[in-house]
């Protein structure tokens, strides 16, 4: 639904408010859910990243919309809120491990900003992609910053995001994915829905993840 609105969006069909209003309701719809997820007490398979309007910048439209749509594709962000500086988002993807960091902002001096940013990632040596998004931005902005991506839509900013999670999980080693398989177990809800031939198999699946990560520590 909400890469129908984002299409709908981009062609000129909706409006900012359409995509306020959707994202709420995505939003609304996901907390309902979130009991019945597997994993969704500890994150699930979400992706973990952050998302943040830079240091200077008090504008948040844009990224509560992103963030919502985010969200609602499996990301669990990190929202660092308005006027963030780059040390902020520093310590953060240090403290949490992220893998992908979305920069927003919508006056000019914002591109300022998103450098010192990604200059300050860079510098820390973290191994993150950076997507900026917002009215400034442009293919050669995003050269000059040294962005991995840039978008004025949050429908390619999710895209992005996705393809960068996706090619993630499947360069992760396979005993850092054993670890992660284990820890994003069913919870009690989704087990008690499960019928006995369903439990079983998960179990097995289980045993086995459990016998992996037993050799992975000893190896390690």
């Amino acid at each position: 639904g909400m890469d129908t609105v984002g299409k709908l969006f981009e062609e000129g069909e909706y409006f900012v408010g359409d995509l306020i209003y959707a994202g709420e309701l995505m939003t609304d719809a996901v907390e309902v859910l979130k009991p019945y997820l597997a994993g969704a007490e500890s994150g699930g398979s979400k992706t973990k990243m952050i998302l943040c309007t830079v240091k200077d910048d008090l504008h948040d439209i844009g990224k509560n919309i992103v963030r919502s749509m985010l969200e609602a594709n499996g990301f669990e962000v990190l929202d660092l809120g308005i006027d963030c500086p780059a040390e902020k988002v520093v310590e953060t993807a240090k403290a949490e491990n992220i893998k992908i960091v979305a920069l927003s902002g919508v006056l000019t001096l914002a591109l300022d900003s998103m450098k010192a940013t990604v200059e300050a990632i860079r510098a820390a040596g973290l191994n993150c992609k950076v997507i900026i998004g917002g009215a400034p931005v442009s293919a050669e902005a995003c050269k000059n910053i040294g962005a991995d991506e840039w978008a004025h839509s949050p429908q390619k900013t999710v895209a992005a995001c996705k393809a960068w999670a996706n090619e993630y999980w499947k360069n992760l080693p396979q005993k850092r994915q054993v670890l992660f398989y284990i820890s994003y177990s069913p919870r009690p809800a989704l087990c008690r829905a499960m019928t006995p031939s369903i439990r079983q198999s998960w179990d097995t699946v289980l045993m086995l993840c459990s016998t992996q990560l037993t050799h992975a520590r000893e190896e390690s």
